[in-house]
């Protein structure tokens, strides 16, 4: 399984890491949908 970390600037920043994190959320969802996986989706 591959990640890839936040930036140190997101752990100071709140917005910046919400922003990061919501990004990496949706690229996970597309590789899952991608691969032909059920995912999960927001409520």
């Amino acid at each position: 399984m591959s990640y890839f970390q936040a930036p140190e600037e997101a752990m100071d920043d709140s917005e910046l890491l919400s922003v990061w994190a919501s990004n990496a959320y949706g690229a996970a969802m597309r590789a899952a949908a991608k691969k032909g996986k059920h995912a999960k989706t927001k409520k």
